[in-house]
């Protein structure tokens, strides 16, 4: 039986729901809006490749932080895969009061020809070899102080052996610590990990398990291209966790439910929710590679350029992506939804290509202009350069998508009515609050029953009706004297999304 003292749980939570009493249906939330530009990429080492940004909120210094890679192009006008190799990858960062306004301190620790004036933290210029950083602040109470900001990087210094998946590889993943977040040790560390690692790896440490966890790329054989049956690479991703973030665990790939369809996860985007009391979520961008030029490829948005590149990176001009949403309570298992939460949208000169929906790893909480919270992620927005000869990246911006607290996915209701029942828990507490949304005729019939399903006296069909993140639902009877006692919660709905509820 489930425990849940006063940890906030989720409608979207399949563990939760009692199928067989339940005819409400599990979806995805609204899909996040774009907002604001927020940064835009234009510095000498940083306008012609941008790549995986990361921030968080740092407490000790009241602002949020984000790291980014940034690379020049060997030759901007030329679309030969030879040509485009990046020969001077460098790390970044900026900072903001509040997640909307960002600035790139000049830090003055390494040289761009020769100028410090610049946000440069880690210069490796290791050619083609050196890439996708992420930085986590660890929140692990015996953490070194020297090691309080973790950066992880792929890397390919190590030998050509034969790995997990069964391919050859010299792919590594290093370690770069760090006591302020900004100097970070140059001479990195060679984590104790197996894997490709060529896309955006992150690393937490659990403080419900005392663990550090990492995720990250490898590969497996499946069927994976939409208009074949063949096998090809798919791509994946793997964990792997360790006490002392030194000696790992053998990787193993993320399982997911039954029925979950064979997908390319480029990168995983893996949080640790803020609200989540637990609970995990993720946001991997999803590869879809057609191995031919297709005729709907000559209506998508710079077909002629897009037909151009073809012939030299086939798979950069048919391939396409988006991103989704999974979820998981011990961070092994993962329910993965089918559909897309973001996805390239209506086309445009700049997407529709392999690499849009990309969102930066991380969230943060806003207030908009009317008062109300929301959630934002950030997504790299890429400019192309048709000008001249070829079809490269020309500039990023980086803009803010706003979505409902919790909202990632909810349990929904039409107008004709459904009910929604867990299965038995325990909790602690005096007040049961609910994220959740009414039209103006809808509503939702809150009950608490015993195990057999019988009402409780003092918590029987309590309606509610509005929308709200945490709305207290006015019980007649005192939610103290169940403390301990297994009970279910069952929802007579209406037209209505439910979200998320707290015992507290």
């Amino acid at each position: 039986m489930r425990s849940i003292g006063t940890k906030r749980q989720f409608f979207f939570n399949h563990a939760l729901m009692d199928t067989e009493k339940t005819t409400a249906y599990i979806r995805l939330g609204d899909r996040p809006i774009r907002r604001e530009r927020i940064m835009t990429f234009h510095e000498l080492w940083e306008n012609n490749r941008i790549s995986y940004p990361s921030f968080f909120y740092d407490a000790d210094i009241k602002k949020y932080r984000m790291y980014y890679c940034a690379s020049m192009r060997k030759n901007l006008n030329s679309i030969d895969a030879h040509e485009m190799d990046v020969p001077d990858m460098r790390f970044c960062y900026a900072e903001s009061e509040d997640g909307i306004h960002w600035v790139k301190p000049n830090l003055g620790i390494y040289p761009v020809n020769g100028d410090y004036n610049n946000n440069v933290i880690i210069d490796h210029d290791a050619g083609n070899t050196f890439d996708n950083f992420f930085v986590y602040k660890d929140e692990n109470p015996n953490c070194p102080p020297d090691e309080r900001y973790k950066g992880i990087a792929y890397d390919t210094r190590g030998p050509e052996t034969k790995r997990r998946s069964g391919m050859d590889s010299n792919r590594v993943l290093l370690y770069f610590k760090s006591a302020d977040g900004i100097h970070f040790d140059p001479e990195a560390e060679v984590l104790d990990l197996e894997g490709r690692f060529d896309t955006h790896n992150v690393v937490y440490w659990s403080p419900e398990d005392e663990m550090y966890h990492v995720y990250f790329r490898d590969l497996h054989v499946g069927y994976c291209a939409p208009e074949i049956e063949t096998k090809v690479w798919v791509r994946d991703v793997c964990h792997s966790v360790s006490k002392d973030f030194r000696h790992w665990s053998y990787p193993e790939d993320l399982r997911y439910q039954e029925g979950s369809p064979e997908t390319q996860m480029y990168t995983n985007g893996v949080i640790p929710y803020y609200r989540g009391d637990g609970m995990w979520i993720g946001f991997p961008s999803r590869y879809f590679e057609y191995s031919t030029w297709t005729p709907n490829h000559d209506h998508l948005p710079a077909n002629a350029q897009r037909s151009e590149l073809y012939k030299v990176m086939s798979r950069c001009a048919t391939a396409v992506t988006d991103c989704g949403f999974m979820y998981s309570e011990n961070k092994s298992d993962w329910f993965r939804f089918d559909e897309a939460y973001f996805t390239p949208g209506p086309e445009n000169a700049d997407n529709w290509f392999y690499g849009c929906c990309y969102p930066a790893v991380g969230m943060m909480e806003n207030v908009n202009d009317f008062g109300e919270r929301e959630l934002a992620m950030i997504m790299p927005i890429t400019k192309w350069d048709r000008e001249s000869k070829g079809f490269l990246l020309k500039y990023v911006d980086l803009y803010r998508y706003t979505m409902r607290i919790d909202g990632f996915a909810c349990v929904h209701a039409n107008g004709k009515g459904a009910t929604y029942v867990t299965k038995p828990f325990t909790f602690e507490g005096g007040k049961l609050e609910m994220n959740f949304r009414t039209s103006a005729g809808g509503y939702i019939e809150v009950t608490l029953t015993d195990e057999d399903g019988n009402a409780l006296e003092g918590f029987t069909d309590t309606r509610i009706f509005g929308d709200a993140i945490e709305r207290p639902v006015d019980f007649a009877g005192d939610l103290t004297t169940l403390n301990g006692k297994a009970v279910c919660l069952k929802l007579k709905m209406c037209d209505a999304d439910a979200f998320s509820f707290k015992f507290c």
